[in-house]
């Protein structure tokens, strides 16, 4: 019997593997200012992430000495619980957030999720500035904990959404580094952390205006994603086309770059049979299959369950090789191994040199690679770190010279590239809730080691401690070679495609999006193929100048649209796009 699908043998709007060999990447003609604010924007929320992060590791001692100016302080230093969540309170707002993100994030949107999140960073705020006007200690700590708390839903919201929008509206070509430019603005945040947290040192209440540096950048936060169209690929979901089109004709100065990612996205989604209220997202009045949850996306799709695997590992082993307790208690350490109060603004300008050299890498290096040298840095420092408070003798200069090397590595492989695969391994329909889920991996794990440093510390002495992160490093570089897969130059639909075919993509000959070559031999194998043909083919009967006249109204004129490409065949006299397997 004949099979009707439709396949495309060749359009100009379609990209083709000689458009692949100048540089290994298609790169569309973008509008630059705005492709700018898709980044800067959303990755305000990183930087104010990164913010507490640096502010916390100079506030905590700041305010157990007198220097505090709050009687509550002291009891903050007497009791070793009480440090813990001062420290770890930001954290554990994250983590609980993070359900209330999994269950809401799809309704509300990337962008409601990151207007909601710049107001947490806001009241966030507010609730500690306040909490030193508190005598009572009860009250005092009550408030502040509070304030950390709801500054972390912030984080929470913000790290969710952020990779997230950008992944679904850059192209692919730039979708690496514009992604991890977030992990850049998280580290510039650490940085203002640590100066603001250096410069109010030793000041009464100074902690209070460390902290208070952060209120004026959620402004500037909550101001600019109002200004951002909500994300080309949640609003096809819904069956939003019109919406969904202007937000990518802002983005793309070409209309048939706008119209080939939109006739792509609409295609997936159709083909995933699920859209708004469990409809095709890509028609909105045809029958769908209803939403999955991820453990169903887990049992029924063996791509799925590998990019799970893949993602949730990454994130899970970013955390217990010990960058919480790097990052958290950089002060402590490098006080208690000699250095000077300078040595975590040191710390944070390395690692900014390290995220940026990964951001302007990733897309030629690959995330694989980037990640395996990574690690191998963070593995190795770790084994000198372990060294070196064995060797008190040596302990000042080797420690903070492991310290540098471990940011370094955090910050070329983990950093950045464990929310880059979040953000692109998983399809349409399930992005959203798998970046949920993630999220909440991220702050548990983050949350656990932090509240367990101190007293793995206590008990083992700092060589177990880091021999035992050293080991969990190890078993990371394992991981990414077994299980992690390679997605540079691909669209969010293509690598779906090639998560389809797991030979392609798990095991140690898993180089194909790496090599130019092998990339030409998968276009011309037809595996990327975008289904827009067969999306088209199936629309509803309806006469052709009334289906023109809605593509007009939602693409606008002049652009390639899915209705054009079906009725370019050849009854029309035009070249036969279309053709079926006998």
């Amino acid at each position: 019997m004949a099979d009707a699908r439709p396949v495309v043998e060749d359009h100009p709007l379609l990209p083709r593997a000689e458009e692949y060999k100048k540089d290994g990447l298609l790169k569309p003609r973008v509008n630059a200012g705005f492709l700018l604010r898709v980044v800067v924007f959303p990755a305000l929320g990183g930087l104010l992430y990164g913010f507490d992060i640096g502010a916390t590791s100079y506030c905590v001692s700041e305010l157990e000495r007198s220097s505090g100016g709050v009687s509550w302080g002291r009891a903050v230093g007497r009791s070793a619980l009480l440090r813990g969540l001062v420290a770890s309170a930001s954290v554990l707002g994250a983590f609980c957030a993070s359900f209330l993100v999994f269950a809401m994030a799809e309704r509300i949107g990337r962008r409601g999720e990151m207007v909601r999140g710049a107001a947490c960073f806001g009241v966030g705020t507010v609730f500690t500035f306040l909490s030193a006007e508190l005598d009572d200690a009860r009250a005092g700590i009550t408030c502040f904990l509070l304030g950390r708390a709801i500054y972390g839903c912030g984080c929470a919201l913000a790290t969710h959404a952020a990779p997230a929008y950008i992944a679904e509206m850059a192209p692919a070509c730039y979708r690496g580094a514009c992604v991890s430019s977030k992990e850049a603005l998280i580290v510039v945040g650490m940085l203002f952390g640590y100066a603001a947290g250096y410069a109010t040192r030793d000041r009464p209440l100074g902690w209070r205006e460390a902290y208070a540096v952060a209120l004026p950048i959620s402004c500037v936060y909550l101001a600019g994603v109002l200004g951002l169209p909500r994300s080309g690929r949640w609003l096809a979901l819904r069956g939003k086309r019109k919406e969904a089109a202007r937000a990518y004709g802002l983005l793309y100065e070409r209309r048939e770059d706008a119209g080939r990612v939109l006739g792509d996205i609409l295609a997936d989604i159709a083909a995933e049979g699920r859209g708004d209220d469990g409809r095709s997202g890509a028609r909105g009045d045809e029958p769908g299959a209803p939403d999955l949850s991820l453990t169903e996306a887990y049992r029924r799709s063996p791509a799925t369950a590998n990019a799970l695997r893949a993602a949730l590992g990454v994130v899970l082993l970013q955390q217990v090789t010990g960058q919480p307790s790097v990052l958290y208690y950089s002060s402590t350490i490098m006080e208690a191994a000699g250095a000077q109060a300078w040595a975590p603004l040191a710390v944070a300008f390395v690692k900014l040199v390290a995220t940026v050299y990964s951001c302007a890498t990733v897309e030629r290096h690959g995330r694989r690679k980037l990640l395996g040298v990574g690690i191998s840095v963070m593995t190795t420092s770790l084994v000198v770190l372990s060294l070196a408070f064995a060797l008190s003798s040596t302990t000042s200069s080797a420690s903070l010279v492991a310290m540098f090397g471990f940011v370094s590595g955090y910050q070329i492989g983990f950093g950045p590239i464990a929310w880059l695969l979040l953000s692109e391994l998983f399809g349409n329909t399930i992005r959203g809730k798998a970046l949920a889920f993630g999220v909440q991996l991220n702050f548990g794990a983050n949350l656990a080691v932090s509240l367990a440093f101190p007293s793995l510390l206590s008990a083992c002495g700092g060589t177990a401690t880091f021999v035992i992160f050293a080991l969990l490093s190890a078993y990371a570089a394992y991981f990414v070679r077994t299980y992690v897969p390679e997605t540079r130059g691909l669209t969010l639909e293509q690598i779906q495609k090639l998560l389809e075919s797991s030979s392609l993509v798990w095991g140690d000959d898993m180089e194909s999006p790496l090599d130019i070559d092998e990339i030409d031999r998968l276009h011309e194998s037809g595996l990327f193929d975008p289904p827009i043909a067969e999306a088209s083919v199936v629309a509803r009967p309806t006469a052709r100048g009334d289906a023109a006249a809605r593509d007009r109204e939602v693409f606008g004129d002049g652009l390639m649209t899915e209705t054009a490409i079906a009725e370019d065949v050849d009854e029309n006299g035009g070249p036969a796009l279309l053709r079926r397997h006998a």
